[in-house]
């Protein structure tokens, strides 16, 4: 009876014991998975970019207002004096969701916004006060994003020859042939808050679009030669493949001899379709980049002076032709090309599968690239950081201990601040206080 007494005790001490053991080695993974604060802290960044609202990761317009006052009399940089010296630049928007934060006199756009005059002159106000401070501003423009969010009642399309007559959701018989389309002749398959997020895409191939967004930045060269330069977000869908409006169509057809509504994607080992399918999307991130090259040109133009920024996804590269046939984001391209002179990567830095990685492999094709063309100029790449905002429970902290554990080379970080609490954490997180 005492043996089997002590033999059951044993049982309950081993079952304890590897309740422990097992507590442990989650706690191990966990910890190594997503670093919490009970870590050493990593050193703080060097360099600290803001960005007021600009990013290609979150898919939302700025809160206008807020920018407003963050902009008047240079009040954002009265709260980032505590850490001025750190600064590397700000990032402020001036064209989201088709919406100019100043009187514009490009006509799609121009009174869109009854606060146009008033945004107009806190904007010209920050940028006499950076300039004071000797603080490089860059003006953010979202190209394509003319629509963040899809929920406006659907109106017709132009007729398709293959399908009958399409439904463009979330567009109006005026402006419905300028945005794109996917394989359904619709801006978008996605419902419910996917969709609202992700909003619809004006058409890079079509002349409607592409002449006043050229006008756009000519515009801004002009009116704002206190600014660094432009920060470009240029991409279609990453949920889909646009490229089925009118006018990509028949610009397709006219340079590839191919209709992308004739393209079955599932078709397997059928070797004349893969090559149509691989000459397609050839020709949209060439037709894309050519679009890119238009704009920076005609900037360049005006402001021979004035920097370029590009944003992009840090995975972009990782995920093969999908990248190419959706986003059409192919900014290593751009920026070989001479269209950019720094880029802005972004990415879910603080997720399971640790998305870091994607920083440092992106960088390191930058790297690479450089070291072939023996270009001696190193192109900046900044992660960006989008804090809690659009990340949900991620913070600034938390995407910087990512980012720095692993690329230890890493100095600065751009952080879109959203809120009057995002410019309090980015100070915090200059000055090195870890919650």
């Amino acid at each position: 009876m005492r043996k089997r007494l002590l033999n059951r005790e044993d049982a309950k001490g081993a079952k304890k014991a590897r309740r422990i053991l097992c507590g442990l080695c989650v706690f191990a993974v966990i910890s190594f998975v997503f670093p919490t604060c009970a870590q050493a802290p990593v050193p703080p960044p060097e360099k600290v970019w803001i960005s007021l609202g600009y990013s290609t990761l979150d898919q939302r317009p700025p809160d206008w207002k807020w920018l407003r006052t963050q902009c008047w009399e240079g009040k954002v940089l009265e709260t980032l004096k505590p850490i001025l010296p750190k600064v590397g630049g700000l990032i402020v928007p001036v064209f989201d969701d088709a919406t100019c934060f100043y009187n514009t006199n490009i006509v799609p756009f121009r009174g869109r916004d009854k606060s146009a005059l008033p945004n107009e002159k806190s904007l010209r106000q920050l940028l006499q006060a950076a300039r004071a401070q000797q603080i490089p501003v860059f003006l953010g423009v979202d190209v394509l994003g003319w629509r963040k969010s899809a929920l406006p009642a659907a109106a017709a399309t132009a007729p398709s020859p293959h399908r009958g007559e399409g439904r463009s959701e979330g567009t109006n018989d005026k402006d419905a042939e300028l945005f794109e389309l996917n394989d359904e002749l619709s801006c978008g398959s996605s419902t419910g808050d996917a969709a609202a997020r992700e909003g619809y895409f004006a058409s890079p191939f079509h002349e409607k679009v592409q002449e006043p967004l050229k006008g756009l930045v000519f515009e801004l060269a002009k009116e704002f030669p206190d600014a660094a330069g432009l920060a470009f977000d240029v991409r279609l869908s990453n949920r889909e493949i646009l490229g089925y409006s009118i006018a990509a169509r028949e610009a397709s057809i006219l340079a590839v001899q191919v209709d992308p509504i004739d393209l079955l994607f599932a078709s397997g080992g059928d070797k004349c379709m893969q090559e149509s399918i691989q000459v397609w999307t050839d020709w949209r991130r060439e037709a894309m980049e050519a679009f890119v090259k238009t704009l920076v040109e005609t900037y360049r133009s005006q402001k021979k002076e004035g920097q370029i920024l590009v944003s992009g996804f840090a995975n972009y590269y990782s995920q093969g032709d999908i990248s190419h046939l959706r986003s059409t984001q192919d900014w290593l391209s751009w920026t070989t090309s001479g269209l950019a002179d720094g880029l802005l990567l972004e990415g879910r830095w603080y997720a399971p599968h640790n998305e870091a990685v994607h920083f440092d492999s992106a960088t390191g094709l930058v790297r690479k690239l450089q070291a072939a063309q023996r270009r001696e100029a190193e192109w900046p790449a900044l992660p960006v950081a989008v804090g809690k905002a659009t990340g949900g429970r991620t913070d600034f902290q938390a995407d910087w201990t990512a980012l720095k554990s692993r690329s230890p080379q890493l100095t600065s970080v751009l952080l879109v601040a959203r809120s009057d609490a995002d410019l309090q954490t980015a100070l915090r997180l200059a000055r090195g206080e870890w919650p």
